[in-house]
Order: structure tokens, then sequence, then C-alpha cells
């Protein structure tokens, strides 16, 4: 595995109006690997 992340995200907080989504999320994405992210309503990101 490399050793520098391709993608790297630390401390996101999302909010939508008063409802708390996420808090504080952090993740580090490296070359050649695959990551799924899922959220309700079957909303979803793939890295």
């Amino acid at each position: 595995m490399a050793t520098i992340p391709a993608v790297e995200m630390r401390d996101v907080t999302k909010r939508f109006g008063e409802t708390l989504a996420n808090d504080r999320v952090s993740i580090k994405v490296y070359p050649g690997t695959v990551h799924a992210l899922l959220g309700e309503l079957k909303s979803q990101v793939v890295v």
C-alpha cells in the first residue's frame, strides 16, 4: 500500500438544518483501493 493517500479529509462535519449528518469524520483513500460511503435512503458515494 502507498504511504501517501490520494485523498484525505479530516474532521468533516455536515449538517442539514438542525440535523447533524456527520460529526468530525476523517478518511484517507490510498491509490489502488476502493471505498464506499453509504447513507440513508440509498444515497452513496464510491471513491
